[in-house]
């Protein structure tokens, strides 16, 4: 199974919880627009670009498009800027300040200077971390969420329907069919 797959599978079909912060700026339309003389609000643009390459490495581009061509590391930052408590900010601030300081003082680089098979290694170091609160986890829900909310999401990757018809209960589904929207939340 795809690494993709596997994202699109644990997110749609378990009920992917999201945190408080993210649903709040999910469902005030918080949209992130690529653009490539975009500012951060909350990040400093080092770890922008640390966040927006990790979010591809987690959706990479495949034959349908990743997290960066999405805009996903946009709406990271927009939704930690203005929905997200300073608890919560001072959290994934202090994270991402030692997750760069420590992939330089490996690497010798940025975390977005690394070939993608380093990033990739870190990330996995990363992702076998326990609790509940860690930065990879942070990271993947805040890009899942992203993602998936996203119009290339929706369009590109998943079935999006704007008009749903009528309530299906028991659709049958085809494996290897992309999940129609006007489903989910009802499956």
């Amino acid at each position: 199974m795809k690494r993709r797959d596997a994202i699109k599978n644990a997110s749609l079909l378990l009920g992917y919880t999201m945190a408080i912060g993210t649903s709040t700026a999910i469902m005030n339309g918080c949209k992130a627009e690529p653009k490539i003389d975009y500012v951060p609000e909350f990040f400093s643009m080092d770890q922008l670009n640390n966040v927006m390459h990790f979010a591809e490495r987690i959706i990479p581009q495949t034959d349908t498009p990743g997290a960066m061509a999405a805009g996903v590391h946009i709406f990271i930052d927009q939704t930690i800027s203005r929905f997200w408590e300073k608890e919560d900010q001072d959290k994934i601030m202090s994270g991402l300040i030692l997750f760069g300081e420590s992939v330089k003082k490996e690497q010798g680089e940025n975390f977005y200077e690394l070939k993608p098979e380093v990033q990739d290694q870190i990330i996995g170091n990363l992702s076998e971390e326990k609790g509940d609160e860690t930065l990879f986890k942070t990271v993947r829900e805040l890009t899942v969420s992203a993602f998936f909310t996203s119009e290339l999401g929706q369009t590109k990757v998943l079935n999006y329907n704007p008009v749903p018809g009528p309530y299906q209960g028991c659709a049958d589904y085809v494996a290897g069919t992309p999940m129609d929207t006007s489903h989910s939340g009802s499956w």
